[in-house]
């Protein structure tokens, strides 16, 4: 059978040492990295490895991240990964248990889990996420803010580095899609990270 480290030499993967501590730990862990860092990347290869090394079938890892891209972009990783392995028996027995592994993100897995007894926790079993409805709300919160500081120093570069449709749109609701969900509190520096993030960016 082939080994995890004959995978990443496959794939001419460099990861770094806290990368690595993710990868090749054993215990429930939650990777928290800035955008770009290769979150994506290392939750993959931990599926990988924890399959690879039969220390769970790929329906026995719970896998959940914050948005429907990343969790696609997990899935077709994974997936591909053990394909190019489909020769080896036990990677062809894990391929037919891929289908329903839990690779999803984490308010369709927290509806998952309410759904199955919704009266529990006192909401309908009806219910339903509505993306278009917090995305509206983010869109409101994101006017306010340029209102209030219309004449502010931030607001001043951010305007020449924006239309206003594509400031509202693609900066600021973009920010609060990534970095808040209900009903997450507002940590006390997030000040600081967001202004970390912008100057990152410019």
């Amino acid at each position: 059978m082939i080994s995890f480290e004959e995978v990443l030499k496959k794939n001419d993967t460099q990861l770094d040492e806290n990368q690595l501590k993710a990868v090749f730990c054993d215990q429930n862990c939650v990777v928290s990295a800035g955008a770009g860092s290769g979150k994506t990347t290392v939750l993959t290869y931990r599926f990988l490895r924890l399959v690879l090394e039969e220390k769970a079938h790929c329906d026995q890892i719970l896998t959940l991240t914050f948005t429907r891209k990343a969790a696609r972009e997990m899935r077709e990783r994974i997936h591909r990964q053990l394909l190019n392995f489909k020769d080896d028996p036990h990677i062809a027995v894990q391929l037919t248990k891929f289908p329903d592994a839990t690779i999803a993100t984490l308010d369709s897995f927290c509806s998952t889990i309410v759904r199955c007894d919704s009266t529990a926790y006192g909401i309908a079993s009806d219910f339903a996420i509505d993306d278009d409805q917090n995305k509206k709300s983010a869109i409101r919160c994101a006017n306010a803010l340029m209102e209030e500081r219309v004449f502010s120093e931030g607001a001043k570069i951010l305007s020449e580095l924006y239309t206003p449709d594509n400031l509202i749109e693609n900066m600021l609701v973009q920010l609060v899609s990534d970095h808040y969900y209900l009903p997450k509190k507002v940590n006390e520096n997030l000040s600081d990270t967001l202004i970390d993030i912008v100057r990152e960016q410019f």
